[in-house]
C-alpha cells in the first residue's frame, strides 16, 4: 500500500466583517506535497496559483442589505490528493457620500443651497468649513450663509461624510469662493434737516476693495465721486419736502450693495 502525503488546506483572514470596497488580508497556512491552490472568492472571481504567500483582495456590496461571501481553497498535491478549506465573509452595505452646491454668485454674504445626494447613509456630519458644524439624518436640502468680511478673496472648504446604520463612512468635500463684502454706508456731517435752503454735507463710509461709487442725490443730480462735495436743498413750497439720497458701490466683481437715507427740508418761509 502506497500513501502519499497528507494534504491539508487551511488559511485565515484579518477580517471577518467589513464594508464596501475594503480589502481584506488573506495568508495561507495549506501543508502538503508541491501544492497548487484554487482559490474561488465567493464573488465571481477565482485566483489559481502556487505560492502561499498572504495576498489582499477587495469585496464590494452596493446592494442595501449584508453581504455573505463563502471563500473556498481546494489544496491539491502532485499527487492529485485534494482538501478544501472554507470559511465566510460579511460585507456591509455601501455608502457613497456626495453633495451639490448650488449660488447664484460669488458675492458676500451668499446663501448657498446644499443638495445631499448621498446613498446609503442614515446619518450625515456636515463641516461647513467657516466653524459651523452640523448633523442630519435625512439626505435632505440645506442652505448655508456665508460672508467674507476680509479685503480679499476667501474660500471655504465644505465637507460632509455619510455614515450607515453598520458604521460604514464615506467622505466628500467641495469649495465654495467669495468676493470681499462691499457694505454702502454714508452719514451726515451736517443736519439732515432744516429750513430751506438747507446744505447738507456726506461723510462716505462704505467699506469693500476697489469700489466704484454712485450717488443719486434724490433732485435728479449725480455723482461718481468717492466723497462728493455738499448739495444744497431747496424747497419753495408751503410743505415739507424729503429728498432720498441712495449711495450704490459695486467692485470689480460686480458686488454691489446700496443704502438710501433721507433729508428733509421744510417749506419756505415768506415774510
Amino acid at each position: 500500500v502506497v500513501l502519499y502525503p497528507e494534504v491539508h488546506a487551511d488559511f485565515d483572514k484579518d477580517k471577518d466583517f467589513i464594508c464596501d470596497s475594503v480589502g481584506v488580508l488573506f495568508s495561507n497556512h495549506s501543508s502538503g506535497y508541491h501544492l497548487a491552490y484554487e482559490w474561488d472568492f465567493g464573488n465571481g472571481t477565482t485566483l489559481s496559483d502556487t505560492s502561499s504567500q498572504s495576498f489582499t483582495r477587495y469585496f464590494f456590496n452596493r446592494s442595501d442589505q449584508d453581504t455573505t461571501y463563502v471563500i473556498n481553497l481546494v489544496a491539491t498535491s502532485d499527487y492529485y490528493c485534494t482538501d478544501t478549506a472554507r470559511v465566510s465573509l460579511t460585507v456591509y452595505p455601501f455608502v457613497n457620500a456626495n453633495f451639490a452646491i448650488d449660488y447664484s454668485n460669488n458675492c458676500s454674504p451668499l446663501n448657498v443651497q446644499l443638495v445631499n445626494t448621498s446613498k446609503g447613509g442614515s446619518e450625515f456630519n456636515w463641516d461647513y468649513g467657516d466653524g459651523t458644524l452640523a448633523t442630519t439624518f435625512i439626505p435632505d436640502t440645506r442652505y448655508h450663509l456665508y460672508e467674507n468680511n476680509t479685503d480679499h478673496d476667501t474660500t471655504y472648504l465644505i465637507k460632509m461624510q455619510a455614515v450607515n446604520s453598520r458604521g460604514c463612512k464615506d467622505s466628500m468635500q467641495r469649495t465654495v469662493s467669495l468676493f470681499p463684502q462691499v457694505s454702502a454706508g454714508f452719514d451726515f456731517s451736517s443736519p439732515d434737516q432744516g429750513c430751506n435752503p438747507l446744505e447738507v454735507s456726506f461723510v462716505n463710509n462704505s467699506k469693500g476693495k476697489n469700489l466704484d461709487y454712485t450717488w443719486d442725490f434724490g433732485d435728479k443730480t449725480y455723482s461718481v465721486s468717492e466723497n462728493p462735495p455738499p448739495r444744497v436743498y431747496r424747497n419753495s413750497s408751503d410743505q415739507d419736502t424729503t429728498y432720498y439720497i441712495t449711495l450704490t458701490v459695486m467692485n470689480l466683481a460686480g458686488c454691489d450693495s446700496s443704502i438710501t437715507r433721507p433729508v428733509q427740508v421744510y417749506s419756505k418761509v415768506t415774510a
